[in-house]
């Protein structure tokens, strides 16, 4: 995972681990010392993006050419089940045909949100409702529309396009815990001193990520270590794992969460709070 370097980081270049080198204390109003954090790249497969469709071949033209006789106009409209989903969720695409005539079939395109190339989703007839539903699922933003070819006497339609964001999913998980506990609701995991916690972070490659590690320290949540939030972009394989260093046994109840922003591609998400704490 690569940081945003500063004169307190270091690169241990023998184990491949970008470390944060030791920096001032904390003020002594913080109950957790010199709390730092390591991060190294993780060795999972790279997510894949799996398109439906196929690009559009050559002479195909994603907008509808009406034929020189056609006089009567159509209205051709497309919508989706949800305008906001996860990545590797799946959404409905329901085409209207007002008009058609003998000629009853439609086409409806997609296009990621990078300008990606243009291509086909599915095509078929409509439906004695003037209806063509198609089941489509996506890893990044998308827009779709719906071209008809129109007739002899109905005129070719272009729908406008339908937008669907697509929110990256962010997780995260704290290993090499020895017990849990619950405070307040939450599930706490239990750390000992020796065995400081290890958090293993989940997006996609190429994600700038920030970690923001606290503490419940006098009736409010505060900064738990010396860079916080801790920020980064993942490599290609979407993951990282961040090692805690410096963690005292005190009865105080600390949290993480992993946040990405969000970019061309994705929406951004965040991946909840996790709760831990620190024994002897």
């Amino acid at each position: 995972m690569k940081l945003r370097t500063s004169v307190g980081t270091a690169l241990a270049a023998a184990t491949g681990i970008l470390a944060l080198a030791a920096t001032p204390a904390l003020a002594s109003a913080s109950p957790v010392g010199q709390a730092t954090a390591r991060l190294s790249a993780g060795k999972g497969a790279a997510v894949s993006v799996r398109e439906a469709g196929s690009v559009a071949a050559a002479g195909q033209s994603s907008t509808a050419v009406s034929q020189p006789s056609a006089t009567i106009a159509t209205h051709l409209t497309i919508s989706s089940s949800s305008g906001w989903i996860s990545a590797g969720q799946t959404v409905t695409l329901t085409v209207h045909l007002d008009k058609h005539g003998t000629n009853h079939n439609v086409t409806i395109w997609g296009q990621d949100w990078a300008h990606g190339p243009q291509y086909v989703v599915a095509s078929g007839p409509v439906d004695s409702h003037n209806n063509f539903t198609v089941t489509y699922r996506t890893y990044q933003n998308h827009s779709f529309w719906a071209t008809f070819g129109g007739g002899a006497v109905y005129q070719a339609s272009t729908s406008a396009r339908t937008y669907v964001h697509v929110a990256a999913v962010t997780s995260e998980s704290l290993l090499k815990t020895y017990g849990t506990t619950t405070n307040g609701g939450h599930l706490v995991y239990k750390y000992h001193q020796s065995q400081q916690p290890l958090l293993a972070v989940s997006v996609k490659g190429g994600a700038f990520i920030a970690i923001n590690t606290q503490v419940y320290y006098n009736g409010q949540w505060v900064s738990a270590t010396n860079t916080n939030p801790l920020t980064g972009t993942l490599d290609s394989t979407g993951r990282a794992f961040i090692q805690y260093s410096g963690f005292t046994a005190v009865p105080y109840l600390f949290r993480v969460e992993t946040s990405f922003a969000g970019d061309a591609r994705n929406g951004g998400s965040n991946s909840g709070w996790k709760y831990f704490t620190i024994t002897k």
